[in-house]
């Protein structure tokens, strides 16, 4: 089974919780890291700036909205959905989130 869950981020100019900063930075100690206050647009540009080292994650499309979809490892459950349009889904939620368009398994 797959550990790898899903950060699903609608709204970039968000502040990112300070668990996910915690979680963000353990996983890139020497690369680059995430202070207080920094907004999940902060991460994206962070996580931009070192492909092709851990990759960027990437854009998917619901209702006409985009959203960022990064991979992450699976932290043991001690993060959890944390506001309005962030969420932390597992692989099979990730494919029936309903994305306007569906990609096809090969």
């Amino acid at each position: 089974m797959s550990k790898t869950v899903y950060l699903v981020v609608k709204e970039l100019s968000i502040v990112v919780d300070g668990a996910i900063i915690e979680l963000f930075n353990s996983r890139h100690v020497g690369l680059g890291s995430l202070s207080e206050g920094a907004t999940y647009a902060d991460m994206k540009a962070l996580k931009e700036s070192l492909v092709p080292i851990k990759g960027a994650g990437g854009i998917k499309v619901k209702d006409g909205d985009e959203y960022w979809v990064l991979p992450f490892y699976d932290a043991g459950g001690n993060v959890t959905l944390l506001e309005e349009g962030i969420f932390i889904l597992s692989a099979a939620k990730l494919k029936d989130f309903g994305w306007d368009v569906i990609e096809e398994e090969v």
